[in-house]
């Protein structure tokens, strides 16, 4: 930080200049009202600036070699001369992205929609105004990427004509503007992938985890729980009887004081019984048909295990690997996704149903209308063996059909089985 006229001087730059030769890093100084009063480049950058440039200095250049392709910002399709179509999209999520690849040793390419942030250091920066635009230059520099990273809310729609002139708001009441579809930036960047990452995002505004917690608690109130739970009488390690569990205890949040308590009682408290004492508590016995039918207080009812499938993928596409899984079965049994009565999966996080809906061409609303573990919470094995017990129920409750059970899991594994239910 230094008065304008000190920085502009030829001597400060050679020296600055001859500095920078001998490998030492500078922070320039940024335009403003200095102490003095001047206005002018001379301002001390903000302190976050000065730590993230020193952060770049030490940290990982793994992605040395590289070059990103990265997207961010709004896109604006004119009306007219003064009006346009756009979003509320910041562009702060795709300099952030640029901005970490850089500071990892890449090569970085950033196109920018409209946006009030500075270009990031270091990084070739792009400006555009409309999808077409967009498209014209990420097409351009695709073939330089080995990742793409589309962080940009682009437009899906523009104007069939745009107004030479503004239009006037005349006496009319009501306007009606014709609309034509942009070209799918990432769809078709998808059809050229080739061997590179390509990274998409959606905003999404349906309450996925809400509608999740309503089929939970609409379930609950049926008396639905109530038929796929077993009453059990729970020991502790020494055998001790601590209760008996013969009802669904419903969703509670608890503390850590809480978890202590449940120590204090000898029980088993992992990160995957966060929820309540009961939900990871879930079995599946299988036997023999006969010995099955006998034990069975409805034998009645036939269920045949059909096939199952399993993916391991990298663990940066584990919430993928669910698809991926239910599409190898697919394909091994020959079934649609239609013809499944029951859907229902392990899904830690609502992304997994997003994904899943959006990879499947299958409506979310669908799946898992008893409840799942994005509701109890995420004891692994015990859970998935819930959800499969009550996906059978589900499927008795409605006469029978084809059920449909998947999930994650160890961050890169994706598993799928199909069961008939008669």
């Amino acid at each position: 930080a230094m008065n304008t006229n000190m920085w502009e001087n030829p001597l400060y730059r050679q020296n600055q200049k001859h500095l920078e030769e001998l490998g030492y890093h500078f922070v320039e100084p940024v335009y403003g009202e200095l102490a003095c009063g001047w206005q002018g480049q001379g301002k001390m950058p903000d302190p976050q600036v000065v730590f993230n440039s020193a952060h770049a200095l030490i940290g990982s250049k793994d992605f040395a070699g590289k070059t990103f392709l990265v997207t961010a910002g709004p896109t604006r399709e004119e009306i007219d001369p003064v009006r346009f179509l756009s979003n509320y999209s910041s562009g702060k999520m795709g300099f952030a992205i640029a901005r970490a690849a850089r500071d990892r040793g890449a090569r970085v390419i950033l196109v920018s929609g409209p946006v009030h942030l500075a270009d990031p250091k270091g990084v070739e920066t792009i400006h555009v105004t409309s999808a077409q635009e967009m498209y014209q230059e990420v097409m351009e520099k695709a073939s330089e990427a080995d990742v793409v990273i589309k962080a940009a809310a682009v437009a899906d729609f523009r104007p069939v004509e745009r107004g030479e002139q503004k239009t006037k708001k005349g006496d009319t009441e009501t306007m009606a503007i014709a609309l034509q579809r942009n070209p799918d930036i990432l769809a078709e960047l998808g059809k050229q992938k080739g061997s590179r990452v390509l990274v998409g995002f959606a905003a999404e505004t349906d309450d996925l985890a809400f509608h999740r917690y309503q089929q939970y608690f609409e379930a609950k109130e049926s008396g639905f729980l109530d038929r796929v739970l077993v009453p059990l009488d729970v020991l502790n390690v020494q055998g001790r009887p601590l209760g008996r569990v013969d009802e669904d205890l419903g969703v509670r949040p608890v503390s850590p004081a809480g978890l202590r308590a449940m120590r204090e009682l000898d029980t088993c408290v992992t990160s995957g019984t966060q929820t309540h004492a009961s939900d990871g508590m879930a079995c599946l016995l299988v036997t023999t048909e006969e010995k099955a039918r006998e034990l069975s207080p409805r034998p009645e009812i036939d269920i045949r295990f059909v096939a199952k499938a399993e993916v391991r993928t990298h663990p940066s596409l584990m919430p993928e690997a669910p698809a991926m899984a239910v599409g190898k079965l697919l394909e091994k049994t020959g079934s649609t996704m239609d013809d499944m009565a029951v859907v229902k999966n392990h899904n830690p996080f609502a992304v997994n149903d997003v994904i899943f809906s959006r990879v499947m061409d299958y409506d979310w609303h669908e799946m898992n209308k008893t409840g799942s573990s994005l509701v109890w919470g995420h004891p692994q094995g015990p859970t998935l063996t819930r959800i499969l017990i009550e996906a059978l129920e589900e499927a008795v409750s409605l006469g029978g059909g084809n059920v449909l059970v998947f999930g994650c899991a160890a961050g890169d594994v994706g598993i799928a089985a199909e069961f008939r239910v008669n």
